[in-house]
């Protein structure tokens, strides 16, 4: 999404998950880029649920993508991680715990 503030540099604030060797087991890499700030991070799915596929989400707040998950044949989206920026700052944290068995 391009960084409104910026109208110089045309600057965008973009997320992407990245698989890795460990994705199988539902550990992903998450890239965030805030104009030319760069930062990378993992994060591991809810335990019991290796079957569960991440998804990027539009938050509500600006510059904010939620990275969820839905369970099985289930309509609703349940949020899980949360990547947002303020300011060329990027934050990422856990937002909500999930424990299947």
């Amino acid at each position: 999404m391009p960084i409104k503030e910026d109208t110089l540099n045309h600057f965008i604030f973009s997320v992407q998950i990245v698989t890795t060797n460990y994705s199988k087991n539902g550990t992903y890499s998450v890239h965030a880029a805030y104009g030319p700030n760069i930062a990378k991070n993992e994060f591991t799915m809810p335990r019991g649920g290796s079957h569960l596929k991440p998804v990027i989400k539009k938050g509500t707040g600006p510059y904010t993508y939620i990275i969820g998950f839905y369970f099985g044949k289930e309509k609703t989206f349940y949020d899980y991680y949360q990547v947002s920026a303020d300011k060329g700052q990027i934050e990422m944290q856990y937002i909500k715990a999930y424990t299947f068995q």
